[in-house]
């Protein structure tokens, strides 16, 4: 009994630490590779994006004006590889984690906009979520997956008003 609370212990305290407050957890980081390793990933991002218009065009939910933001949004994720990859704009640890959360409000939208939960672009979120976990510390990535499990509550993965969760197909309309 006693060695069991010791073990439930010990894993607590080890989760507490994982978790812990650093004094610069980018410690021993490299930015201007995250910066070239961000770059290839985005522009990774943006092809399958634009590949996955063919099956899922971004014209389910308001028609053929989904094309505008949808190719907007493009265009400012091409934008930002540009600014990765040149070193402007994207300077920081932090900006290189606000584009993440970016893309994943982006994915959201162009998700919704191909009709809801069930579309191609949910497959997209993965990239984000590898970027982050490679390159930050624990408690971003908590807040970051918190961010990204609460995607499929907003209206960019409902169908008829009922959210689909990860995974599942739509229902049918």
């Amino acid at each position: 009994m006693q060695a069991q609370r010791f073990r439930m212990s010990s894993r607590s305290s080890k989760l507490r630490l994982f978790f812990a407050h650093q004094e610069d957890p980018y410690a021993g980081g490299d930015l201007a590779n995250a910066q070239r390793l961000g770059a290839l990933l985005w522009v990774l991002v943006v092809v399958l994006i634009v590949v996955l218009w063919i099956p899922s065009p971004p014209n389910e939910a308001i028609g053929d004006a989904g094309w505008a933001p949808a190719i907007a949004l493009t265009l400012i994720g091409a934008g930002l590889i540009w600014a990765m990859r040149t070193g402007r704009i994207i300077t920081s640890w932090g900006s290189t984690l606000a584009m993440s959360y970016g893309a994943v409000v982006a994915i959201c939208v162009l998700q919704w906009l191909a009709g809801g939960g069930g579309s191609p672009y949910e497959r997209v979120f993965l990239l984000p979520i590898l970027y982050v976990a490679v390159l930050h510390p624990p408690r971003r990535i908590a807040a970051f997956m918190g961010l990204w499990r609460l995607r499929w509550r907003c209206p960019s993965s409902m169908t008829a008003g009922t959210p689909t969760p990860p995974g599942r197909p739509s229902p049918p309309s």
